[in-house]
């Protein structure tokens, strides 16, 4: 019989973990030991597992008694737990100590906790720092995988704890305890200790309540607490009350809820305000979010928000830690600061359904590196963005409308959509230091220091539409180069384009006029060239302040559109290339400023659209074309109508009725009937215009609109070019016979230009009557003893004279102002002599004024007489009425010889009430006489509504004095004469003396 004989096979194989089969490093290597008996029926395998080296490390991996001071770890796969190999700290009773006794040398002393798992995750410890009396040096550091948790030179001997909140990937994860002693003190120990780490997820410590029933969660959550604020990690289903908000209310050391399967659609104001919550998942089924449900709380990672979410209250999610939000594109509306202060916010997408982001929605967001979305937000309020420091980039925004504040301090910000906006407020993008240039095709509006202190922009352009540049609104741009102005620009504010450095080299203007300039826009004009419209160069080159620049050359780039606030004239020579659309525009306010438009020489000057705004006031814009071949493709005139206010407005050509249209609400158009006055007499005279009518260049028509609006008369094709008339305009004045002289042959017709006129320059001497919209009434005017000038498309009333058929304004009146300058002019001859001496009269309720003259001249035939006289045209408003009559014949102007010394005064009141009486203008110490007793100036009176015609008169001296020796024809040219009639050149002796038709006494 064989002796038994074996076989011994030897394999080596790698340690792997038990879960993962993953090989484990640091472990040996083991020999496996097959032994095959041979020779024996049944065969039996050994397998011996034999550690031949570093058994003690390999259980190290787990260091059971670092493992100790680990007093929680649900849900957590503990993968690590290793001490500091050279420095160990001690372990004794559930506490690891670190102790530096007084050592010259730096070291550290570092242990190290692994672990996995996925989610929301809570770490916490609690640990002393005993580092007294020199705690600057000695250091605790928490680090979690590789991001330093916690670091503190701080001593504290009690116990502190410390809790942090994780929303985990799955994989391995690394913990860290490093007590770090520097070398600069060696007479003192310095001890560390860290316990109770607890290590856990918050689905393994989750509590569920299902309510049956709405308000039964208080009692439902003490089933499985012993009070409402024990509750920490809750999910919660079915239908809620008010009840059960309070209940949640209660739970004050709630840090996880769950509501995803809760029947709510509201979460009511502050509903978390009292909590811990670190963690929450909201209702599938939720519209809103309160104000503050979430304020100041401790939210951390990604806040996943329900699809079916519309609205989110102020402040819900302010002061929290959440790093990554997308709002649904159902949310149309969130209040203000919702996300301020959310300082590890990362990032945001903004949904559809929000067309503005409120105030202050992401402010001090300072981590926020990436805003996507939002391409329907129109409006981003104040503080918006303030101090998002990290924020790059926010392509995907396209506004109209940049509030206050809004980017301030978004250093990062590299480049912006700026193409839709048209409105920026103060400081809307201060201090962008990361911005390259600001292109701005639509800007109409800006506000002070809105890219003040922009470091990096190199080129700015603002478009067309834009007016005003405020003051500093690039002040700081240290590194501007170029600047590009559109054509509208009318004023620079002081600083507004001061770069500081002397960076700038070109700036490109389209203005068709400098524009006004305030303290130093730029820094300095040396060394810059000035790029300004060929036709236009003269211009700048007399300008003050333009011509400073360095060079002045011709802009390569003409503007098709020309917005024009300033005056231009255009020599023989000069045109504006190009056919481009012009807008008369003009400013009003504190510093009001208009455009004038003066084309001298008849060389061709094709415009296409052209587009005037008038309004009654001084500023309106002024056109004087001196060209015979001045054109436009179109023609519209925007007149401003005030709400309820009746507009005497005339059009240098032919519109028709359908095409007036009204900005806002109606406007009525109505023409005057002289035929109906002079068959009927006052009263009822006013007709609409009817809606296929035309409305005839030169003919007066009144307006009134519903609401404040503009009323846009669009010229007729063949009658267009006629607001560029460069000649005199002859008007034929129509007779409309009547018996009474007061109804007689009334003509209502205007100024033929788009400019203000001086009536002086009519080749008519009777009186007309304008309408004054201030005051409600009508004022008599006399071409001979007034000085006015018409207001562009200004219609008036003309009585036409027996021998008088035509009405000629001749091409000399035309003026850019209101103010009368006759230096220049001819003198008119009209008999001015000191026989004719005035008497003007006014009568107010405190608000609104009406005036009538008496005019002495004992020449003149007390009769009416249309050449001299002017009938009072009554206004029916709330505006009294004062007028004198004679013989049935009511008069604003009555001249003549009034040899009875007395003229009768008549007064109409709309509304029973007290008025006064004034003599603004009085020449021959004319007295006022109530029911026959004279009174004193002024005369404030009692009166009912109605008609007084025999309760006032006035009364002077028909006996004049010496100043009647003077010649007529004198003229108001500043002589001084003597009470005898003598033309003196001095007042040196003392007594009275006349100077143009005053008395002056020394």
């Amino acid at each position: 019989m064989e002796a038994p004989s074996a076989t011994v096979a030897v394999q080596a194989t790698v340690a792997t973990h038990p879960c993962t089969q993953a090989p484990i490093s640091g472990i040996p290597t083991t020999l496996i030991i097959n032994l095959t008996l041979t020779n024996m029926k049944k065969t039996l395998l050994l397998t011996v597992a034999l550690i031949l080296t570093g058994l003690n490390s390999a259980m190290a991996a787990i260091d059971e008694e670092l493992r100790t001071i680990i007093t929680k770890s649900d849900g957590i796969e503990l993968t690590e737990v290793t001490n500091d190999a050279n420095n160990p700290w001690a372990i004794a009773d559930g506490v690891a100590t670190s102790t530096v006794g007084k050592s010259s040398n730096t070291t550290s002393q570092t242990f190290t906790i692994k672990f996995r798992a996925t989610g929301r995750t809570i770490f916490s410890y609690g640990y002393t720092a005993d580092f007294y009396p020199y705690a600057e040096y000695d250091c605790k550091i928490v680090t979690f995988d590789d991001n330093t948790l916690y670091s503190s030179y701080s001593s504290y001997t009690t116990k502190s704890y410390y809790t942090h909140y994780f929303i985990l990937d799955e994989g391995e994860h690394t913990i860290t305890f490093t007590h770090k002693h520097l070398s600069n003190v060696n007479n003192y120990s310095q001890v560390m200790t860290v316990s109770d780490i607890a290590l856990y997820t918050a689905e393994s410590q989750m509590m569920t309540i299902d309510l049956a029933a709405p308000g039964t969660l208080g009692v439902e959550a003490l089933n499985l607490v012993s009070t409402l604020p024990e509750m920490q990690f809750l999910r919660l289903s079915g239908k809620l009350n008010a009840d059960d908000w309070n209940s949640i209310k209660n739970m004050t050391g709630l840090r996880c809820i769950d509501l995803t399967n809760a029947q709510i659609t509201d979460i009511p104001d502050n509903a978390f305000r009292n909590s811990q919550l670190r963690f929450v998942d909201l209702p599938t089924s939720l519209k809103t979010i309160g104000a503050q449900a979430f304020y100041d709380r401790y939210l951390t990672g990604k806040l996943t928000l329900p699809a079916t979410l519309e609205t989110i209250g102020k402040e819900a999610f302010a002061f929290n830690n959440i790093t990554e939000v997308e709002i649904p594109d159902n949310v149309t509306s969130m209040d203000t600061h919702v996300f301020r202060d959310n300082k590890k916010l990362i990032t945001a997408k903004l949904g559809t359904g929000l067309t503005s982001l409120n105030i202050g929605s992401f402010y001090n967001c300072q981590a926020l590196k990436t805003v996507s979305g939002g391409a329907n937000i129109k409006t981003i309020y104040g503080d918006c963005f303030k101090y998002c420091e990290a924020l790059e980039t926010a392509s995907d925004l396209q506004p109209r409308e940049v509030k206050s504040n809004a980017f301030e301090g978004a250093k990062k910000l590299q480049s912006f959509n700026f193409a839709d906006i048209t409105d920026l407020g103060e400081y809307a993008f201060r201090n962008c230091q990361a911005l390259k240039s600001v292109e701005l095709p639509k800007i109409s509006s800006m506000s002070w220091y809105c890219f003040n202190d922009c470091s990096s922009i190199t080129t700015v352009k603002l478009g067309d539409k834009i007016t005003y540049i405020p003051s500093d609104a690039f002040h700081g741009c240290s590194s501007m180069e170029e600047v590009v102005l559109g054509s509208s620009i009318r004023e620079l504010g002081s600083y507004c384009l001061y770069s500081s450095s002397g960076s700038l080299k070109r700036v490109y203007l389209a203005a068709p006029a400098p524009p006004s300039t305030s303290t130093s826009p730029f820094y300095r004009l040396s060394g810059v060239t000035l790029y300004v419209p060929d036709y236009a160069m003269i211009s700048y080159k007399q300008h003050s302040y333009w011509s400073q620049f360095t060079s002045v050359d011709s802009n390569p780039n003409p503007t098709g559109y020309i917005d024009l606030y300033g005056k231009l004239e255009l020599s023989t020579n000069s045109r504006i290339p190009g056919n481009p659309d012009v807008t008369m525009n003009y400013q009003g306010g504190s510093y009001p400023i208009k455009g004038i438009l003066i084309v001298n020489g008849n060389n061709p000057q094709s415009l296409g659209n052209y587009y005037h705004w008038a309004n009654t006031s001084d500023n309106c814009p002024v056109t004087i074309s001196r060209c015979n071949q001045m054109t436009a493709a179109s023609v519209k005139v925007n007149h401003y109508l005030a709400n309820n206010y009746w507009y005497y407005i005339t059009m240098p050509f032919d519109v028709k009725r359908s095409d007036i249209t009204i900005s806002k609400g109606a406007v009525a158009v109505r023409y005057y009937d002289a035929d109906s006055r002079a068959q009927n007499g006052a009263g009822n005279n006013w007709k609409d215009v009817a809606d296929d009518a035309i409305l005839r260049e030169g003919q007066g028509y009144i307006f009134c609109a519903s609401d404040d609006s503009w009323c846009q008369f669009t010229a007729s094709d063949d009658t267009r070019n006629h607001i560029f008339k460069s000649h005199d305009v002859t008007l034929t004045l129509q007779e409309h016979a009547s018996s009474v002289s007061n109804d007689a042959n009334w003509n209502l017709v205007g100024n033929p230009y788009p400019s203000f006129f001086d009536i002086y320059y009519m080749d008519y001497t009777a009186p007309i009557t304008l309408w004054d919209t201030d005051n409600r009434t009508f004022t008599a005017k006399s071409v001979a003893d007034d000085q006015v000038a018409l207001r562009p498309f200004q219609a008036f009333f003309v009585q036409k004279p027996t021998l008088i058929s035509e009405l000629t304004f001749r091409t000399d009146g035309r003026q850019a102002t209101k103010t009368i300058d006759r230096s220049a002019a001819a003198p008119r001859m009209t008999p001015v002599v000191a026989s004719r001496h005035f008497v003007e009269l006014a009568i107010t309720d405190g608000s609104t004024t009406d005036l009538t003259r008496v005019v002495v001249n004992h020449a003149a035939s007390d009769d009416f007489c249309a050449d001299n006289d002017a009938t009072k045209m009554m206004a029916d408003g709330t505006t009294p009425q004062i007028y004198t009559h004679a013989a049935g014949d009511i008069y604003a102007i009555n001249e003549g010889a009034h040899q009875s010394g007395s003229v009768k005064v008549g007064v109409q009141i709309a509304h029973s009430g007290t008025y006064t009486i004034t003599m603004p203008r009085n020449d021959v110490r004319a007295r006022l006489y109530d029911y026959g007793v004279e009174v004193e100036l002024p005369y404030t009176f009692a009166a009912d509504e109605g008609v007084e015609d025999n309760r006032f008169t006035i009364g002077f001296d028909t006996t004049t004095t010496g100043i009647d020796a003077i010649k007529p024809g004198a003229q108001t040219d500043g002589a001084i004469y003597t009470l005898d009639g003598i033309r003196v050149s001095t007042t040196a002796p003392k007594g009275i003396y006349i100077q143009n038709h005053k008395k002056i006494v020394k």
